[in-house]
């Protein structure tokens, strides 16, 4: 009987839950630059499927969505819901895995601290692959550390992380730490079993890259190349710069668990002396990791980036003692409030685009493009210009890559008038702007101006 009333519990939370993620749908907007990059990639690859070999980011999230288009054509729709789906599933591993260890109180509470967390919330409505490391590295953790495990247990650990590591990266640094876990118990057969495993995808995804592009770490360098030649994010020895760069994972963790977790996980000294040595050793290790990449120049700092952190730190939160489930309850109101009201980018647990002159620029643009009209999106940062590439109904939209020079930029518009008339999407002041009023054989309509007079719609053509 306890039984039961303990899996309708775990059922009507997990109810709870997915009708929480389906209301906060419909305010969802997809907004990060790598979110529409992964979706338009996707809808180009099924066109033409076949085996990835040459991309910087592993394959297996361009593959989910990419086969979302069979199911419709919508850009955002599949995209959406299956990473909904995906996170609102993690719900259910976390919870399998903190009990393993404790009791169905505590692991329920922790499963929902979880859940609702805005960074998981926040990336179960947004289209990029740490979603499926929500659900696969807790997957793994559960058999992990099952009571009494056997060898299937450690296959099925291997099994879910290496399709872990054929959606991100980090799953390749866990789950060499994870690989630690049977060296710091002395299980060496268990070792090499899961090491064995975990290494399925790795190896084959190098072994494609060297024979596509002749670099085993093809993948690997191109992010790094990314992040310090595009990006710019080279060591610097500002202080503030480097402050930032130390603090920001630590701090992205506080916001992503609220800071009463920390303040009784503290307080309580025989919660902290219950944990397994091996379950702090594992998150310090990851996070010293993270900073020395961040500080290094080859990781940015994003707040996605802390998922696999957060999750590896559940056992410790696991150990807080809730002496009323109010309280908790009230722990996860007030985290989701304060990740309101915090400035800082890409943790609010609804991505939505703050500029919403830029929202009625494109669904203007889409009202009055004429039939095969071309599109053309100035650059106006990363979120604008990405969420109009995104958002355009026009199959020929073009966005301005930040890099290029003015005569580049001109170059583009004398291109792309040789096909048909353009509209362009530009921000006043800047480069594309200029372009256009220096070069005078445009002829130039104003078709919109925003309310702060900062944004335009031009119709463009040939004089």
């Amino acid at each position: 009987m306890k039984s039961l009333t303990e899996k309708q519990q775990v059922l009507a939370a997990a109810l709870v839950l997915l009708v929480v993620k389906l209301m906060l749908w419909p305010f969802v907007e997809v907004t990060d630059a790598d979110a529409v990059s992964r979706i338009l990639f996707s809808f180009d690859w099924a066109k033409n499927p076949g085996w990835i070999s040459d991309t910087i980011w592993p394959p297996a999230h361009f593959y989910v969505l990419g086969i979302g288009t069979f199911i419709s054509s919508n850009k955002t729709l599949f995209p959406i819901l299956i990473h909904i789906v995906v996170s609102w599933l993690a719900f259910f591993p976390v919870y399998a895995w903190m009990k393993n260890n404790s009791n169905h109180q505590k692991a329920l509470i922790t499963a929902l601290l979880f859940s609702f967390s805005p960074l998981v919330l926040r990336l179960g409505n947004t289209p990029l692959a740490e979603s499926f490391l929500l659900l696969l590295l807790p997957a793994a953790l559960y058999f992990l550390t099952r009571p009494n495990k056997h060898s299937v247990d450690i296959i099925w650990t291997g099994l879910m992380m290496t399709i872990a590591c054929s959606f991100r990266y980090e799953a390749w640094l866990l789950s060499a730490l994870l690989g630690t876990y049977f060296l710091f118990k002395k299980e060496i057969i268990n070792f090499l079993l899961f090491g064995a495993v975990s290494a399925l995808f790795p190896v084959i995804w190098m072994i494609s890259q060297y024979y596509s592009t002749g670099d085993l770490f093809y993948g690997i360098h191109g992010n790094s190349a990314w992040t310090e030649d595009h990006m710019g994010m080279q060591f610097e020895s500002d202080p503030e710069i480097l402050g930032r760069r130390l603090w920001f994972f630590p701090f992205s963790i506080l916001i992503a668990t609220g800071p009463i977790v920390w303040l009784l996980w503290v307080a309580q000294k025989k919660s902290r002396q219950a944990i397994d040595k091996f379950s702090i050793i594992l998150p310090l290790a990851y996070v010293a990791i993270m900073i020395y990449q961040a500080v290094n120049g080859d990781l940015m700092l994003h707040h996605r980036f802390s998922a696999g952190l957060l999750i590896l730190l559940l056992p410790l939160i696991n150990q807080v003692e809730w002496k009323k489930r109010e309280f908790a309850y009230s722990s996860i109101i007030l985290t989701l409030c304060l990740s309101l009201v915090y400035p800082m980018n890409g943790i609010a647990p609804i991505p939505r685009l703050k500029n919403r002159e830029i929202v009625e620029a494109v669904e203007k643009c889409n009202s009055i493009a004429k039939p095969n009209q071309g599109v053309i999106i100035d650059f106006m940062g990363w979120d604008n210009s990405y969420y109009s590439l995104l958002y355009s109904k026009s199959n020929k939209t073009v966005l301005i890559n930040d890099l290029m020079t003015e005569n580049e930029t001109s170059q583009l518009l004398q291109d792309e008038l040789s096909k048909n008339s353009l509209l362009i999407v530009l921000k006043s002041g800047n480069q594309l702007d200029q372009v256009l009023k220096k070069d005078n054989t445009f002829s130039i309509k104003k078709s919109w101006l925003s309310t702060d007079e900062k944004y335009f719609i031009l119709e463009i053509e040939k004089k």
